[in-house]
């Protein structure tokens, strides 16, 4: 027997938090999904050649009883990209020692539309990080990698100002967390 669970809802469940009024605060477009999805296309296609866009990764954690199926898309993968990835971000957030300058690696890209002043963030929020680490873990198992890359992509949907928060993961880091 398997159970299915999207990235998304295991980790809007694992990482909930907050209080029970779910009233939005601030601008909220009804057409947001659209806009959204206009946004993911256009940084999607201005990515370049090493960029693939919507990679379904999946895992499958075992049990005697039956298999735990996590499964989603990641919004893009950059092919072996040159560490300066890192050099260049707005933010830089760590966990683990970074590797030498010359080190080519794999970099899970997660997009995220908002209405918010991207300039004015000082982090990714932790759901959407979480949702990436999904993926990295995911794509490190696949294909046997001993690290990754995470973009955090955060697009102003009024403005298309963008803000990244970039990060560099050992595959033993992600299997732990």
């Amino acid at each position: 027997m398997e159970i299915h669970i999207s990235v998304r809802n295991l980790v809007e469940f694992l990482m909930r938090s907050g209080d029970l009024d779910n009233r939005r605060i601030g601008k909220v477009s009804d057409n947001a999904m659209q806009e959204g999805g206009k946004i993911h296309r256009k940084l999607q296609r201005a990515a370049g050649s090493g960029y693939e866009a919507e990679v379904t990764l999946s895992h499958i954690w075992g049990n005697p009883d039956y298999d735990v199926v996590v499964e989603g898309r990641a919004d893009g993968v950059f092919q072996r990209e040159k560490l300066l990835f890192l050099e260049q971000a707005d933010a830089l957030l760590f966990a683990g020692e970074i590797p030498g300058e010359d080190v080519y690696l794999n970099v899970i890209d997660e997009i995220k539309g908002t209405y918010k002043d991207v300039t004015k963030m000082k982090a990714p929020h932790p759901v959407h990080l979480a949702q990436a680490m999904c993926y990295a873990f995911f794509y490190v198992q696949e294909y046997t990698l001993p690290e990754i890359g995470v973009q955090m992509t955060y697009c102003n949907m009024d403005s298309e100002e963008i803000r990244y928060f970039r990060f560099f993961y050992k595959a033993e880091e992600l299997e732990k967390w």
